[in-house]
């Protein structure tokens, strides 16, 4: 029965060694979570704190870039404003002319206006004219045709004049007899 005793002992023994065991093991994944749990939230920070540096870096970058890109771009920008402003000129330009141009079209309106008029009166005094030519011939072929009776009239006189210059001598002769 010693041995019975013994090997009950021993299998006590190495029982309560295997609870003591898993007690040591069981302190020690406990003190591990508590170590673990007291870390966390260091774990979290380094965590964000590296996120927030890459973020960082990766913002600076694209800071770079842009400012970058703004140089590479600025003399398109230049040519652009450039560009807008004579294209603005260019408009004040053609604006101003258009405005002269109007400004001349209503002066050639109204000079042609003064020209119709003026040629409707030219021709108004054209055929005044004509009549007066036309009654400036009517009057020189009357006066031809008047100067010609008037020369018959004379050729008529002369001629009957000797006839006359006979009878006023023979009355003279009449008269001095009596």
């Amino acid at each position: 029965a010693v041995v019975s005793t013994q090997s009950t002992g021993k299998k006590r023994q190495e029982y309560l060694k295997d609870i003591v065991q898993k007690q040591n093991e069981r302190r020690e994944i406990l003190r591990k979570i508590e170590v673990l749990e007291m870390k966390r939230p260091w774990v979290i920070y380094e965590n964000a704190r590296k996120e927030f540096a890459a973020f960082k870096a990766n913002v600076e970058e694209k800071n770079k870039k842009v400012k970058e890109l703004k140089l590479k771009v600025q003399p398109l920008q230049d040519a652009h404003d450039d560009a807008k402003a004579k294209l603005t000129d260019a408009e004040n330009t053609v604006k101003a002319t258009s405005r002269e141009i109007a400004t001349c079209v209503n002066h050639i309106s109204t000079t042609e206006s003064k020209q119709s008029a003026a040629g409707e009166k030219i021709d108004e005094i054209g055929e005044e004219f004509a009549a007066k030519v036309l009654e400036v011939q009517e009057r020189k072929t009357k006066i031809e045709a008047l100067q010609r009776e008037v020369s018959a009239y004379k050729q008529e006189l002369n001629d009957l004049l000797p006839a006359k210059q006979l009878m006023e001598a023979s009355n003279k002769k009449h008269r001095g007899k009596s």
